[in-house]
């Protein structure tokens, strides 16, 4: 009897001191790996499977995200690309290796040697979600070139100065207006699913894996390329 009356005051003590603590109640939270941006936060290194990225052979993928969803990933493992220094010159230069299929295809090929900034970044049901615009590695050409006005009856359309055959597409991979030349993003840039690149991946309990899909999507076919990449 002495013994259970010893372990009921030691109980109420132990709760008393608790209760006048002041200090507020322990929350072990419900977070769920993978719920919020900063889970992904980091430097990632991984592969997509069965492809290689122009003109390198290599699979390599490499992304990075800040604690604000800002950040770039890199395809394949050349060297990055020299910056554009001259409007009249075909950019890159090796521009016809990285795209067999001419101008259209910097609507939906990515090419190795460029940091392509990550886009409409999301964290959608416990999953990353984010695009990429391939015609990112032409910003700084576009930005070069001189947007000429070209009558057309009442209206008037922009091109490119240059004559190379970046320019001769009127909007492939340059958009032109009176304020000048840019690549511009699709309409409803802030959603992954408008862009014609876009990565789907989700994290493993233990935050240190992502799994997932490179989508890459052209006019009539879509190609789903499976990726993993590992937290450096």
């Amino acid at each position: 009897m002495m013994m259970r009356r010893t372990l009921l005051t030691v109980a109420l003590t132990v709760w008393t001191c608790a209760a006048c603590s002041g200090e507020p109640p322990v929350d072990i939270g419900d977070h769920v790996t993978g719920s919020q941006l900063s889970d992904y936060a980091g430097m990632w290194d991984g592969y997509a499977e069965a492809v290689s990225f122009s003109p390198s052979t290599s699979d390599r993928l490499r992304l990075t995200i800040d604690d604000n969803g800002q950040g770039t990933i890199e395809f394949g493992d050349e060297p990055l690309l020299p910056p554009p220094t001259d409007p009249q010159v075909t950019y890159p230069a090796d521009f016809a290796s990285r795209y067999p299929g001419g101008v259209l295809d910097t609507e939906y090929r990515v090419t190795s040697g460029f940091r392509y900034p990550i886009r409409a970044l999301q964290v959608v049901s416990d999953h990353l979600k984010l695009g990429v615009l391939p015609k990112d590695p032409f910003s700084a050409w576009c930005s070069l070139q001189t947007s000429i006005a070209i009558p057309n009856g009442d209206s008037v359309s922009y091109s490119c100065s240059t004559q190379v055959d970046l320019c001769a597409n009127g909007f492939i991979p340059c958009t032109c207006s009176a304020s000048g030349c840019a690549v511009v993003p699709p309409t409803s840039s802030d959603q992954p699913g408008r862009y014609a690149v876009q990565i789907a991946a989700a994290l493993n309990e233990r935050g240190s894996e992502l799994t997932g899909t490179l989508l890459i999507s052209e006019s009539t076919r879509e190609a789903r390329i499976a990726i993993i990449l590992r937290r450096d």
